[in-house]
Formats: C-alpha cells, structure tokens, sequence
C-alpha cells in the first residue's frame, strides 16, 4: 500500500503534517477528511531498498518566493553525503 506525505489544516486553522497509507491520493484526502482535516499538500513517498541502501523519491516544496538557487541548495543540503560518510 503506498503512503503519501500530506499536509492539512485542522479545525480552528492549525497546520498539521504526516503520513497516510491509502490506496489511492483520493482515498488518503478522503480518510484525512474524515478526520476533519482539510489537506492542502498530499504526495506518493516511494521507498526501494538495494541491500543496504535505500532510495526514498521525496517530494520537497519550497516556498514560492524561492530563487531556483534556493531550491538547489536546499536540495543539496538534503543530499545523501550530508548525511552518509
């Protein structure tokens, strides 16, 4: 089952974040909504392991007012040799 990153409004307007396995996106909004969440941001978080690595595809959203050079550094800062020696 896949899992989908989301983030979402609560009641009263508070930001909230996490993750859902569903289905389908239209069934994790639907859970969500069930919640009473109102999800303005959901994604498909794929995860393969190749023995002792593991490649996640993320999705990263920046603020709009980023340069693409903001968006490249940030991405950077999220490489795997910052993380890995």
């Amino acid at each position: 089952m896949p899992i989908f990153q989301y983030k979402a409004f609560a009641p009263g307007g508070a930001v909230t974040t996490g993750v859902i396995d569903a289905d389908t996106t239209r069934d994790a909004r639907n859970r969500l909504r069930r919640d009473s969440l109102l999800v303005s941001e959901i994604h498909e978080t794929r995860a393969i392991r190749n023995g002792s690595f593991a490649h996640v595809d993320a999705h990263v959203v920046v603020p709009e007012y980023w340069t693409v050079e903001q968006a490249h550094d940030a991405g950077e800062e999220m490489s795997p040799e910052n993380y890995f020696v």
